[in-house]
């Protein structure tokens, strides 16, 4: 359900104070931030629907998920961000504009972070973000750092230029997201000048007595005959004159009589993404215009689009199964053993659970994992004891995937198993079986930064191709030689100074 408390973006002039504002829910748009929705608007007459270009613009997110310092708690779980993402591609195919993961769900575990992401130390979060994709930010608050503006579900920081979502909104029902990347590609609220003063006829008179609005007298106030579209409101002419009637407003409904200087009812659209009315139903809507803005704006933030860039598959197809331990197996150990899966084609990533309970009410393991399979080392799981695996696929663009999750169980066993694992990396090669002469990626987590050596292998052991690389800490990713890559079967290997970790590669 939308949320009265959605703000808009934070008021950055250094000579006001957000104290000066009005009201616990709004802000007033700055005069920069106008400009630019004003000059994207000389723009987007190409990206209307009848003249929009088909091809699909596709936005990397780099997702800053905060965690507890000691790792007990994340504020969030990666099935809420997968199905907040779901929803948000949702909302903006008709904008012919769709998002995906940046290299994963990142974790800062970092008590300040966790608490209030908006306000924690900057130089903190600098090494996690990333100038190519835009950046959210989720806690357990979102409060501005200015304070004073009440309780807060998003935000959306211009001088930062990050997105900020409590921890609440962070699910496929909540319109928070949506709204908030409104404002990071340059859209204001239909009530823009209304921001912090909600229409109120004892105040503003009925029919509306002041000649400019009252949180920002430089915006005219808009007439419900959309006479003046162009420079009052958001400066579109698709989306009617609204007053903020409604915060505060309990339905989706609006009767409330508010008429424009010239005596005429408005009529706003409760509807609308970037208004605050509730109880739509889910129903919400962003205007042609909206939309065209928003893809003007994305004309010049080139640095978060890949116009070259392909989804590695636009959709997941078939079923998932748990390979080993087979389902309802009793193994003769309980620990140092490969757990396995087939992921559907097209997955790439995997949401993993193991608990003891077969609702999963309680979680013995749950992780994030490239690829099909995880080591279960001697502290893992208990002697003779039955456990339930959950498994939901996914990739870097498809995240509609609750529905393709699929289980078993297995029992362990009373003995202890004397395998070892050379290298326990979280690393996935894909796609996989991949293209003859297309390229293939290899996606390394790595605790630390520590020196790889990437080897390509025939069957026969031979090595075809060798990189050198230094990876950090977090997420890293190479690409193999594809020029070299005709049908068959090969190996890849990584090897550090801890040992080496082998996957099986097939090209067709």
């Amino acid at each position: 359900m939308k949320k009265v408390f959605l703000l808009a973006f934070l008021f950055v002039s250094s000579l006001q104070s957000y104290a000066q504002l009005a009201g616990n829910c709004g802000f007033i748009a700055t005069d920069e931030f106008m400009e630019r929705t004003l000059s994207n608007k000389k723009n987007y007459e190409k990206h209307l629907s009848g003249n929009r270009n088909q091809m699909v613009r596709y936005v990397p997110i780099n997702f800053l998920v905060g965690g507890k310092t000691n790792k007990s708690q994340v504020a969030a779980s990666a099935e809420s961000v997968l199905d907040m993402l779901c929803r948000l591609n949702e909302v903006y195919a008709v904008g012919n504009i769709q998002f995906y993961l940046f290299g994963g769900i990142k974790y800062i575990y970092n008590d300040a972070f966790y608490e209030n992401p908006g306000i924690a130390n900057e130089l903190f979060v600098n090494p996690y973000r990333e100038i190519t994709a835009v950046d959210v930010l989720i806690g357990k608050k979102a409060d501005t750092p200015g304070g004073g503006l009440g309780v807060t579900l998003g935000h959306y920081n211009p001088g930062k230029d990050w997105i900020v979502i409590k921890t609440s909104e962070i699910n496929y029902s909540s319109e928070t997201f949506p709204h908030e990347l409104g404002h990071y590609l340059s859209l204001n609220h239909p009530h823009n000048g209304w921001d912090a003063d909600p229409w109120d006829a004892s105040l503003h008179g009925n029919p509306v007595s002041i000649t400019s609005s009252p949180s920002n007298p430089s915006v005219a106030i808009e007439l419900a005959n959309g006479s003046n579209c162009e420079n009052s409101g958001d400066f579109l002419c698709d989306t009617p004159a609204d007053y903020n009637l409604g915060f505060g407003w309990n339905n989706c409904n609006y009767t409330g009589g508010a008429m424009d200087p010239n005596g005429i009812l408005l009529n706003p659209d409760e509807n609308n993404f970037m208004g605050y009315f509730l109880q739509c139903a889910n129903d919400y809507n962003f205007s042609d215009g909206q939309m065209a803005l928003v893809n003007a704006d994305l004309d010049i933030r080139q640095n978060v689009l890949a116009v070259d860039w392909t989804p590695i598959a636009t959709e997941i197809t078939g079923e998932g199964s748990i390979n080993y331990p087979a389902d309802n197996e009793e193994l003769s150990f309980y620990n140092n053993f490969e757990l396995s899966w087939n992921l559907p084609s097209g997955a790439t990533r995997s949401i993993v659970e193991i608990s003891d309970n077969f609702l999963f009410l309680t979680t013995t393991f749950y992780g994030v994992k490239n690829g099909n399979s995880m080591w279960i080392d001697s502290d893992f799981l208990a002697p003779n004891k039955t456990y339930y695996v959950r498994i939901r696929p996914f990739n870097d663009y498809v995240t509609c995937t609750s529905d393709l999750e699929f289980t078993s169980s297995f029992k362990t066993g009373l003995n202890t198993s004397v395998n070892t694992l050379a290298l326990d990396l979280d690393w996935s090669v894909f796609p996989n079986p991949a293209q003859s002469g297309s390229a293939v990626i290899v996606q390394v987590e790595m605790e630390s930064t520590a020196d790889v050596v990437m080897e390509l292998l025939s069957v026969s052991g031979k090595i075809l191709d060798t990189r050198n690389s230094t990876l950090q800490a977090g997420q890293n990713t190479l690409e193999l030689t594809d020029d070299i890559l005709s049908a068959g079967l090969y190996f890849v290997r990584l090897n550090t100074s801890k040992g080496s970790a082998v996957r099986k590669l097939i090209v067709q």
